[in-house]
């Protein structure tokens, strides 16, 4: 959960514009639940789910369930996230290389365009940020 909650404000929330829960749910009896979630990329939206099983006080297993076809579009925030989400899968969710992925990403030549056109520059600036202040941390 700390990779989640320090990569994600470090990253994903500069650009997310919000994110919308319209239904939860937990079972019980199979220690399963879900979460629905309308991510909102300004104007863009995906439609995502996440099933959950727990281990005790753990999360188990999540399998996320969105439109593959929704990240295939040239759209800067989307393509954005889609880099974000290949750093910390490519580390195997670890915190540190994630974030090291992130600042390299950052200084290539396509960081060195996100960082220089709208709507992603602002973001960009605020991510450089917060990574400096997570890596001086961890």
């Amino acid at each position: 959960m700390r990779f989640f909650v320090e990569y994600n404000n470090a990253w994903w929330f500069e650009f997310v514009t919000a994110v919308v829960v319209p239904a939860v749910g937990y079972d019980p009896d199979s220690d399963t639940g879900f979460i629905v979630l309308d991510i909102e990329y300004g104007t863009d939206t995906l439609r995502a789910m996440q099933h959950v099983h727990f281990t005790g006080a753990l999360i188990g297993r999540i399998r996320t369930y969105a439109s593959s076809t929704f990240f295939s579009r040239p759209r800067p925030l989307v393509e954005l996230d889609a880099h974000g989400n290949s750093f910390w899968l490519e580390a195997g969710y670890h915190l540190l290389a994630s974030a090291e992925a992130a600042v390299d990403f950052l200084d290539s030549d396509v960081g060195q365009q996100f960082s220089e056109q709208s709507p992603t520059a602002q973001p960009i600036a605020r991510i450089r940020a917060n990574l400096a202040e997570l890596l001086g941390r961890i």
